[in-house]
Order: C-alpha cells, then structure tokens, then sequence
C-alpha cells in the first residue's frame, strides 16, 4: 500500500500534534514534516518530498490562501488541502482560487479529513460536506433567529465561526460566564444546544459571516 506523505501547517503546536496523531492510526498516511507558518514551509519546500501539504487558513504572519499562492508562483504543484474553522464561501472559493486543491473543514469528523487526504492525493477536488450549498431554508433560519437578541445574534454567529468561549469574551471584552450565559440563552430559545449543532444549522442556512 502506497503511503501518502503529508506536510501539516498550522500555527497551534497541538493542533499539528493532533493531526500527526490521527494520521498515524490510518497506515497508509505518516506525517513527515510540520510547520507553524507559511514562511517556514517556504523556505524548506525545495527540500521536501511530500504527496500533500495541510493548510491551515488562519496562519500567523502570511496566511495560508497567501502561502498557496507563493507556492503556486513558485512552481509547487503539490496537491494542498486545507483545514480551516471558516464555514465561508467566500474564503472557501479564494482558497480555490489561490491553488488549493480540497476545503475541510476543523468541524469535520477525522473520518472525513481522512477522505479528503485521499480524493485530493488522487487529484480530485474535495470539498467539505459541512460546505456544500445550504440544506435549511433561509427564511426558516432567519425566522429562527429573530428569537435572538442582538448580542446573542452576535454570538451564535461567533460560535458557528469557531471562535472559542474565550475567544468570544475577549473579542466583545465581556467574561467568559457571561458568553456561557448567552449561549445557555440561545440553546433555549433555538432549541440548538450544543456547538455542532449551531454549526451544521449555520452552515446549512448559509449565513455564517466570519
């Protein structure tokens, strides 16, 4: 079985060791290099031999959609996934535009990463279920959230994004209870309780705005 060597970029060091842990439980994927920035992975892309690089969007410093393009101008035509937290078409379809070869998703499970490792290594394009065209009608979603008030609209949007509790009160310079609170309040009055489901409801409708 051929084994698909894979470069990971991504600027929190445990979530680089995340992914190596979950490729190393599939045998035909070994992680055998690993970056915290664009930059890095330019400057050592000459002397890698690898099938596929991860990209993570959200990168320190150059960003990952700046980083594909480097790649492509310089005439890296390694396959490149990326892994991102943005549930957005809009950055999805740059990411594309820049070179890209697959979007997946952070609120993926593992089994679907996997999935787009393969497609994309066969060079097919992947994209992530969680992105496909929107499954909730938007006027259902909307009627859903005019329940909310302004601050939490604000959140729920937040939390469809992937921005932590703590990333949430330092953004809106509130405390991390009160963020609860608020989402203690949306799961009431949506009936959405629990983070995936704010998710997979956002991402349906089509109206996350990161």
């Amino acid at each position: 079985m051929p084994i698909i060597k894979i470069a990971l970029v991504d600027d929190h060091a445990i979530v680089r060791q995340l992914m190596a842990n979950v490729m190393a439980t599939n045998p035909d994927m070994e992680t055998i290099a690993d970056f915290e920035s664009g930059e890095a992975l330019l400057s050592a892309i000459d002397c890698l031999k690898v099938d596929l690089i991860i990209m993570d969007i959200s990168l320190s410093g150059m960003d990952g959609i700046e980083t594909i393009k480097r790649l492509r101008s310089d005439g890296c035509n390694t396959p490149i996934l990326c892994l991102s937290m943005h549930l957005n078409r809009t950055i999805m379809n740059r990411a594309f535009k820049a070179g890209a070869n697959g979007y997946a998703v952070k609120h993926d499970p593992f089994d679907v990463l996997t999935q787009g490792i393969r497609q994309v290594v066969k060079g097919e394009r992947f994209v992530s279920p969680t992105m496909e065209k929107p499954t909730v009608d938007s006027a259902q979603a909307e009627k859903t959230l005019a329940l909310l008030s302004p601050r939490e609209r604000e959140i729920f949007e937040l939390v469809a994004n992937g921005r932590t509790a703590l990333d949430i009160a330092g953004q809106l310079n509130i405390s991390e209870r009160t963020v609860d609170f608020h989402r203690r309040k949306i799961g009431e009055k949506t009936g959405l309780k629990r983070i995936p489901n704010i998710v997979k409801f956002a991402a349906g409708a089509g109206i996350v705005t990161d």
